[in-house]
């Protein structure tokens, strides 16, 4: 890992109707989710990718971009890089 680097794991357990819109983070921000449970989409705000149980995505997180569950309790694993 790079000098000053962050990896960051959470677990999400989301709800249809408790959209999550984040703003950019810092420049060179990467976000990586696999759902592990029911649908969703994300990704970039202009342009979310419908993602199903073990589907990945990867993008820019210094950019907006949003997580919306599409089916009650949807679970994903989201790993946040920070360079």
């Amino acid at each position: 890992m790079p000098p000053g680097a962050r990896r960051d794991v959470y677990l999400l357990i989301t709800q249809p109707g408790a959209d999550r819109i984040s703003k950019p983070h810092p420049a060179g921000s990467v976000e990586h989710i696999i759902v592990t449970r029911g649908r969703a989409l994300v990704g970039l705000i202009g342009a979310p990718e419908e993602l199903g149980e073990g589907d990945y995505i990867c993008y820019p997180a210094d950019q907006t971009h949003m997580f919306k569950a599409l089916e009650p309790d949807t679970y994903a694993l989201l790993v946040a890089e920070q360079n």
